[in-house]
């Protein structure tokens, strides 16, 4: 709470720094006990490192996507994978960050696998087609999407 983030009893993350309201306190997960904080694992930073991939650090990658207008990074996911992971992690979730120059695009494609779009910085127009329908939304800087 001392940042601005509150984590709500429902699971959602509010974040006033970004203009979201102070959720009420009843609204919001009850803190752990001493007793409930002594069964988690602690570990120092150097420790969590290797587990952190920093934008300062991003190494791009050979795209998925020809053009010099998106770069590709790949972040974190199994070390079996067919991309160069900066870490290596074997808990079945694999993250990729794509920067796109002003006015860049991705093309159209289709993936297996679930996504999760995080907007971070700018709008960027997302077009979903699904057995011949399309829809059309803009995210803006904060916005997430699941992409089932």
């Amino acid at each position: 709470q001392g940042y601005g983030l509150y984590l709500k009893a429902d699971g959602t993350l509010v974040d006033t720094i970004n203009g979201d309201p102070v959720p009420q306190e009843s609204e919001l997960m009850p803190l752990l006990t001493e007793e409930e904080l002594a069964t988690f694992d602690t570990y120092t930073a150097e420790e969590m490192m290797p587990f952190v991939a920093l934008q300062k650090d991003y190494r791009e990658i050979k795209g998925d996507f020809s053009g010099s207008n998106v770069k590709q990074y790949a972040l974190t996911g199994h070390p079996l994978a067919s991309y160069d992971f900066q870490v290596k992690s074997e808990d079945e979730v694999s993250i990729m960050a794509y920067e796109l120059s002003e006015g860049g695009s991705i093309p159209q494609h289709c993936r297996e696998e679930k996504q999760v779009l995080i907007n971070f910085d700018g709008d960027t127009e997302v077009v979903l087609t699904h057995q011949g329908e399309q829809a059309s939304v803009v995210l803006t800087r904060g916005d997430v999407l699941n992409v089932p």
